[in-house]
């Protein structure tokens, strides 16, 4: 799941057409900003994903310091999106990120099916969003 999150989001990174063209509108400018946004939530994610799955025993604190960084990422999405596009699907998110917020404070083994639910969160507004994206993924994963 996590690597289908990875890929999902390095797409998500680079435009969709290769091809360069000069686009200057607020909705681009948006666009963009909202890109470097999601870019700096996966790197959150994927650390909290190794702190507490990766390792013999979860690194709780570290983990505690990604998933801040992941909630200020979230605010931030917010204040940028002003058509409000994203924000049901950040809510959604929000959610899931109190929940593991709350398993971290009381350091609660049985963090993995949240990680797992912050996993489908995400999958679920790639697919409403950027379903060019989830096609690509599953292309590749076809050709290997």
């Amino acid at each position: 799941m996590k690597k289908i999150i990875f890929i999902l989001l390095l797409f998500v990174s680079f435009p969709a057409n290769a091809k360069t063209k000069t686009i200057t509108s607020p909705e681009f400018d948006t666009m963009l900003q909202l890109k470097v946004y999601m870019q700096q939530f996966v790197d959150s994610y994927s650390n909290l994903e190794e702190e507490l799955r990766n390792n013999a025993k979860p690194n709780w604190q570290k983990a505690d310091e990604q998933l801040v960084k992941m909630k200020d990422v979230i605010f931030e999405i917010k204040k940028e999106d002003g058509k409000k596009a994203y924000h049901g699907n950040l809510s959604e998110l929000d959610a899931v990120l109190n929940l593991l917020t709350q398993k971290i404070a009381k350091k609660d083994t049985t963090i993995g099916e949240t990680l797992d639910a912050l996993s489908n969160t995400c999958l679920k507004c790639h697919l409403t969003h950027r379903r060019m994206d989830v096609e690509k993924v599953n292309l590749m994963k076809g050709a290997t």
